[in-house]
């Protein structure tokens, strides 16, 4: 028997995220390391502000990647140790009508995640024996404005030709706005 695996990390590898933002893309799988260098340029610039708000930034990565939506459920039990439940339910409220990508904006639109222009998700699809088609890769890519994703078999081959396929870009349906920190 073969055993299917696919991770991912997300770029830029240093991004600021709210404390709900952490909670919610948990419940995704993701986990979540500082990247130490720029932790520490983070610091530095936390320490130089007037109102001292600490500013986080984290290497985002799933160990097992999976894009679906998560069910209450789900984010009770991920969180229920870190959480009172009427937080979670609050988490809830705030993102049970978004969909990955949109909370991926929403952290685009966190004031200091200001000069990032996009959040891309790359990702590797692999199998513990070598078995043709359970091999390949993926990337979702999202800016404020819109967002598209792509897979290793997005191309055909026609009259002996590599042709890709066509990419759908998505528009998101309303204008952006700032998140709350």
């Amino acid at each position: 028997m073969a055993n299917n695996y696919s991770q991912a990390t997300m770029e830029p590898t240093c991004v600021y995220l709210s404390d709900e933002q952490i909670a919610y893309l948990s419940a995704s799988g993701a986990a979540f390391d500082p990247n130490e260098a720029e932790k520490s340029a983070l610091e530095q610039l936390a320490e130089a502000t007037t109102d001292k708000k600490p500013l986080r930034g984290y290497y985002v990565y799933w160990e097992e990647w999976y894009q679906e939506y998560i069910e209450e459920e789900d984010l009770e039990d991920r969180l229920v140790d870190d959480y009172s439940a009427e937080q979670i339910k609050e988490i809830w409220a705030h993102y049970k009508d978004l969909s990955f990508e949109g909370i991926l904006r929403e952290v685009l639109m966190n004031p200091e995640n200001k000069d990032i222009d996009y959040i891309a998700i790359e990702g590797a699809n692999t199998c513990s024996k070598l078995r043709p088609g359970n091999f390949g890769g993926f990337v979702t890519v999202v800016t404020r404005q819109e967002y598209f994703g792509l897979g290793t078999g997005a191309w055909d081959i026609k009259d002996g030709r590599i042709v890709p396929r066509q990419v759908a870009v998505h528009q998101f349906d309303e204008a952006p706005t700032p998140t709350r920190v």
